[in-house]
């Protein structure tokens, strides 16, 4: 389905009435598309969220944009901290892959 799509005098501003009227843009994603996008993205990973919207709206969205609109989104609400920017000075790892750790009993006895 083509838009109509009008101008203001002969090489004048394009006017959309429909996009005004829905305050849309083109290429734009809609508050309630994010809102969808974030709560299916939030739940499943970002390829079953576009399949859910497609699904439930009829609405094509890439998978970078599932993406992209959910971690935006979580970093404005502080679910998403940034990455330390110095390196850290001790790490303590277990080498034996259980991740148990390991302790030397003394020679003494237990306290009842």
């Amino acid at each position: 389905m083509d838009e109509q799509c009008l101008r203001q005098g002969r090489r004048g501003r394009q006017v959309r009435p429909f996009c005004d009227r829905a305050q849309i843009s083109p290429r734009a994603y809609s508050l309630p598309l994010q809102r969808a996008l974030v709560d299916f993205g939030a739940d499943d990973s970002f390829l079953e969220a576009t399949k859910k919207v497609r699904e439930h709206y009829g609405v094509e969205v890439p998978v970078a944009a599932a993406r992209q609109h959910t971690l935006a989104h979580a970093k404005a609400i502080g679910a998403v901290k940034p990455s330390p920017t110095s390196a850290a000075r001790m790490i303590i790892t277990g080498m034996d892959g259980s991740m148990v750790p390991i302790v030397e009993s003394g020679a003494g006895e237990d306290p009842q």
